[in-house]
């Protein structure tokens, strides 16, 4: 081999792989450092890899068992497939054009939060499909699926099992009755995703139609630091329209099934065909087009069911006030155990047997307060009196400047982070009117946020002030200001 072909073939080597490299240190430094920065900064990040730990090990067991068929057959191509779903995007367009609208209407895009709900979707479409069409519906068409009825049978059978994996909604605390209109819906979806699967055998096009369809769902949210909740007691007329509303969906569902799964589609891809006659293929054609005039039917009474209710009385959303970040100090710290003493002067003299313990008329009382098995305890030195503040206490923050004491505590509420703070003058505290009486009088301010991940103390620069302070897993940073009002700082 000649030198000048070994040094020709080096360059050229040499010169791809820089290209390579230079095009991934970009990516790093580009890419990868802002979807980084996306993941972290929502509110959707930690769902996010959750749902991409069960996608890629779900793809593995797959992979292990023999099935890889399911990622490489396909039918019928991706947009072929995809024109079937054309129910399913009917309803999506509906739910994207409501979360489009919302985001107009308040005039920005949290990018973090967009960018981690596209790909959250997108792994929520792989892996509910791969596992529910990808293998139940394989496994049950393995089993059953010789002729028509057995094909139909599966896909009921698979969009059933569909449905009961969204049971475990209710353990996030989602209600039981919310839970069971989600299973009804998903049922009827699973079954059209169902027969698009058995008709095209493309995994890609059903993971699309379903990603989509909750990309949709969740964008109205997608600008929220925190989602809306429903409240506690619901209108009955909300459940009367929920009841409603989801008949006249599964019907519509239903009879896209009925379309997308007549005689002469199914009977073609089976193993054991009907025979069929031209009375069969005539009989189909007309079943086709009652489907078609029933859906458009059944799609006009959806907006016919009536609603006698306002969203502020099914549901609570949180909204937060915005406040610049100055150059601050902000400090995090738990506390076990604290010791707060307080001085005051009195008229009244001591009793003789503490006389030791004070100076003239001054007087000190002297509090340890205690954090155990999350339950907050103070008591008072001088007369072993206790008081227990909450239970279920994650952390807890004390500390004074020359005017207050300053409590606050967070602790988890159904579901929610909840921070609870009292501000305590020092003023107000004396001989009969100790922190127990204080405490007695003054209830603690609550603020519901997002989950938090610590709780501190903030100060800005050239400012002796010192904020109550509370971090979220998103890091969207909150302070309460001397006027106990709670802000968001800006990013």
């Amino acid at each position: 081999m000649k030198i000048k072909e070994v040094v020709k073939s080096f360059f050229k080597v040499f010169i791809s792989f820089s290209c390579f490299y230079i095009i991934l240190f970009l990516f790093n430094r580009v890419v990868y450092s802002y979807v980084n920065y996306s993941f972290t900064n929502s509110k959707y990040g930690i769902t996010l890899v959750a749902e991409m730990m069960a996608f890629f090990f779900l793809f593995l067991f797959l992979i292990l068992i023999g099935k890889r068929n399911i990622f490489t057959e396909k039918r019928e191509s991706f947009f072929k497939s995809i024109a079937l779903g054309i129910p399913v995007l009917i309803f999506t367009a509906v739910l994207l054009i409501a979360g489009v609208g919302t985001i107009l209407q308040e005039g920005h895009l949290h990018l973090p939060n967009f960018i981690t709900v596209f790909f959250l979707c997108l792994f929520i479409g792989l892996f509910e499909e791969s596992l529910c069409r990808g293998w139940l519906l394989n496994s049950f068409l393995d089993k059953l699926g010789k002729n028509r009825k057995g094909v139909l049978l599966s896909i009921v059978l698979s969009g059933f099992l569909f449905g009961c994996l969204h049971l475990t909604n209710i353990l996030a605390g989602q209600s039981f009755f919310l839970t069971l209109i989600q299973v009804a819906q998903t049922f009827m979806i699973g079954m059209v995703l169902g027969i698009i699967y058995f008709r095209t055998k493309n995994i890609w096009s059903v993971a699309f139609l379903h990603a989509f369809y909750d990309f949709a769902a969740f964008l109205s949210d997608v600008n929220a630091l925190k989602d809306c909740q429903f409240v506690s007691t619901l209108p009955s007329s909300y459940y009367i329209y929920m009841v409603c509303s989801t008949l006249v969906i599964c019907t519509f569902y239903f009879l896209s099934f009925f379309l997308l799964a007549r005689k002469t589609k199914v009977n073609a891809l089976v193993e054991e065909k009907e025979e069929l006659l031209p009375e069969d293929v005539a009989k189909d054609e007309r079943k086709k087009l009652l489907c078609c005039i029933s859906m458009i039917a059944v799609w006009f009474l959806q907006s016919l069911v009536p609603v006698h209710f306002e969203m502020d009385e099914i549901e609570v959303c949180y909204t937060y006030e915005e406040k610049e970040k100055l150059q601050h100090v902000a400090s995090f710290y738990t506390l076990d155990t604290y010791s707060l003493e307080y001085s005051f002067y009195s008229e009244i003299e001591p009793n003789p047997s503490f006389q030791d313990l004070f100076h003239s008329s001054n007087y000190s009382i002297s509090y340890s307060f205690s954090l155990e098995e999350g339950t907050l305890q103070i008591i008072r030195q001088d007369t072993l009196e206790k008081k227990e503040i909450d239970h279920n206490i994650l952390q807890y923050i004390l500390y004074e400047d020359e005017t207050r004491y300053v409590l606050y505590y967070l602790k988890n509420v159904d579901e929610d982070s909840t921070l609870y703070y009292v501000s305590i003058l020092k003023k107000d505290l004396n001989s009969d009117y100790d922190l127990f009486a204080y405490l007695e009088h003054h209830t603690f301010t609550s603020y519901v946020l997002p989950d938090v991940a610590k709780i501190g103390t903030y100060q800005e620069k050239n400012n002796e002030y010192v904020y109550p302070y509370a971090v979220t897993f998103a890091n969207d940073a909150f302070i309460i200001t001397e006027e106990n009002h709670l802000y968001v700082l800006k990013k």
